[in-house]
């Protein structure tokens, strides 16, 4: 079915572009899914997932393929599509994600800087400190000291 045989507003544009998509899934994903069947079902599964986005269900399809040839694994590939963990969201960027929120969260709620009460080993007295939980939840927060003149952190 092609889009020349369908008049302008017709129901059948839909079914076009999801084959046009299927067509291009399949010619992607042929060299490392060997049953037409499992491509197919992929393609169905990134069309739902992709809202019948034809421009989406195609960057879902590249995700498929880049998350696989990296893990290998096609199952662990379309569950990351499921669990909606493609682009930013990704497991590969979750410590690039924590490591932004503690930036963040720095910047909203900046430390006091207290002159005298630490003192760094560039001789320094403008220190701030903060805390944060490195080991389990029993167990207390860690202190770490930043020297305002070199940078330099520390453990208290």
């Amino acid at each position: 079915m092609t889009t020349e045989n369908n008049p302008p507003g017709s129901t059948n544009t839909a079914t076009t572009a999801f084959e046009d998509f299927e067509f291009h899934c399949e010619v992607s994903l042929n060299s490392f899914v060997k049953k037409d069947h499992n491509r197919k079902t992929i393609a169905k599964i990134l069309w739902r997932t992709a809202n019948k986005d034809p421009d989406y269900a195609n960057y879902l399809c590249f995700e498929v393929l880049a998350d696989y040839y990296c893990s290998f694994k096609l199952h662990d590939s379309l569950q990351t599509i499921k669990a909606k963990k493609i682009g930013w969201n990704h497991s590969n960027f979750e410590a690039l994600e924590q490591k932004q929120k503690e930036y963040d969260d720095f910047l909203v709620n900046p430390p006091q800087v207290e002159e005298g009460v630490i003192e760094c080993k560039c001789g320094s007295k403008k220190t701030f400190s903060f805390s944060k939980q490195t080991r389990r939840a029993d167990e207390s927060a860690t202190v770490f000291v930043r020297c305002s003149d070199c940078g330099k952190t520390f453990r208290m």
